[in-house]
């Protein structure tokens, strides 16, 4: 699987980590470690989880999992926006 992809399953578990918890908050920075090939069709796990907040900036993690292994894993950086900023029409 391309690496993008695999950055964007990993971007969108933090984010839906975020969401879930009823905070609205926007990818600053992204790290990403490919650990291992990811293979087309190969059905994989996908985690995400916050490690803390200060100042408006939240830091999580995530992971993706292919069985017992794990073959990506990213670590981000996510800010609240500005009131207003997502607000549609803008």
């Amino acid at each position: 699987m391309h690496g993008g992809m695999t950055s964007t399953l990993l971007d969108a578990a933090m984010t839906h980590c975020l969401f879930s918890q009823g905070i609205q908050a926007l990818t600053a920075e992204l790290t990403v470690r490919f650990m291992a090939p990811i293979s087309l069709g190969q059905t994989l796990m996908v985690c995400a989880q916050m490690l803390g907040q200060r100042r408006g900036i939240y830091q999580l993690e995530a992971w993706l999992m292919a069985g017992q292994q794990k073959v990506a894993r990213a670590s981000a950086k996510f800010i609240a926006p500005a009131p207003g900023s997502l607000a549609h029409g803008n």
